[in-house]
């Protein structure tokens, strides 16, 4: 019985007794008797590189095939590579005539220009006259002339990029 009371009046002993069974606790707690699955990942090549999508959790059949059918279904609407892009035909149009987009291309538009927007122009998806003029990714990079240069800014800013659509 003395043992016993000497034991519980010490104080430091208590606090060690309960942070050791704090911590015990909480190991055993976080070990599970299940191993997490292993990441699953497929990659395909889209948008100009390697696209590589990761799945932590044990994939459903066609997991797989629906995201890379949307990466796809972005490439068919705003490649520049593409000559039948939405991205290409508004390019093209860029200050003379409306062309009509996809409800995603649009959703993709309006974010860009509220980035552009909340960035004070630092970021802006009006940058394809510049990426032309100098042909950056292309097979002649150059640099250009202040006359080239004026006129590509033109057409830079967010008042030419006009939506109109559906609410």
């Amino acid at each position: 019985m003395r043992i016993k009371n000497a034991l519980c009046n010490n104080k430091r002993f208590i606090d060690k007794f309960i942070a050791f069974v704090v911590i015990s606790v909480t190991l055993f707690a976080s070990c599970g008797t299940e191993t997490p699955p292993e990441p699953v990942r497929r990659s395909v090549e889209s948008l100009g590189t390697i696209v590589t999508i990761t799945i932590y959790d044990d994939p459903k059949p066609g997991y797989f095939d629906g995201a890379f059918a949307l990466v796809d279904q972005v490439y068919r609407l705003m490649s520049l590579q593409l000559e039948d892009s939405e991205l290409v035909a508004l390019n093209a149009a860029a200050g003379v005539a409306p062309v009509e987009v996809s409800p995603m291309t649009m959703e993709v538009l309006l974010a860009a220009r509220g980035i552009a927007e909340q960035s004070n122009g630092r970021f802006t998806p009006m940058i394809e006259p510049l990426v032309a003029l100098w042909d950056i990714g292309g097979g002649k990079p150059r640099n250009s002339g202040e006359a080239e240069m004026a006129e590509a800014r033109e057409v830079l800013g967010l008042e030419i990029l006009a939506t109109e659509h559906a609410q």
